[in-house]
């Protein structure tokens, strides 16, 4: 509520240049933030570069979309009005293919647990808004610029948390597409899905 008084940023005026690679038609990106100064800020930049664009302002939303959908892409403030941003996260990620959804979270705080608890979740990046919003986009436009590639797959068996999580960004931040297995039964049906080349 405090950076309602505050002026936002203003990112500079996008080049005129064919979409990029990463947002080919079709690739579709979920904003799920109360705010509507910030979705609309999200939404005209992800726009421009040629991405569907689809909003929620709650987690009910959210999840209603995501189950029409699974997005290419996630944008979700860590605080909503019916539960918190993380378990939208979670939602994503327990999803067929939810791995390969490139999320991003939003915090108005930008403070350490808020980053520890994006990570925990699932999310590849946490950002402070409306201060690094500009670096958010930015980012969310270089994984899925990655995911188009051919990106080495990476599969983490890992049964502790923040090892897992800690694992997953590091090697994401080295460019590599990253599933993690936590539990031994799980073990087949994550061999078979991701097909990694590389197994920790």
């Amino acid at each position: 509520e405090g950076s309602h008084g505050t002026s936002r940023p203003e990112l500079p005026p996008a080049p005129v240049t064919p979409p990029t690679e990463a947002a080919r038609p079709g690739r579709d990106v979920l904003v799920v933030d109360e705010d509507p100064d910030t979705r609309t800020l999200l939404s005209s930049v992800l726009q421009h570069e040629g991405i569907i664009v689809r909003e929620a302002s709650t987690a009910e939303e959210a999840r209603a979309l995501i189950d029409a959908r699974l997005p290419d892409g996630l944008f979700v403030d860590v605080r909503l009005r019916d539960a918190p941003g993380y378990s939208v996260v979670e939602y994503a990620r327990h999803k067929p293919d939810g791995e390969q959804t490139a999320i991003l979270m939003l915090s108005p705080v930008g403070d350490f647990l808020d980053l520890a608890e994006a990570i925990h979740a699932g999310a590849d990046a946490c950002y402070t808004k409306p201060a690094e919003i500009e670096p958010a986009y930015r980012k969310l436009l270089q994984l899925l610029e990655r995911t188009e590639s051919d990106v080495p797959r990476v599969l983490v068996v890992e049964d502790d948390d923040m090892h897992a999580a800690f694992a997953r960004t590091v090697l994401e931040s080295a460019g590599y597409l990253v599933d993690v297995c936590t539990a031994p039964r799980s073990f087949a049906e994550h061999m078979a899905t991701f097909q990694p080349e590389l197994l920790l």
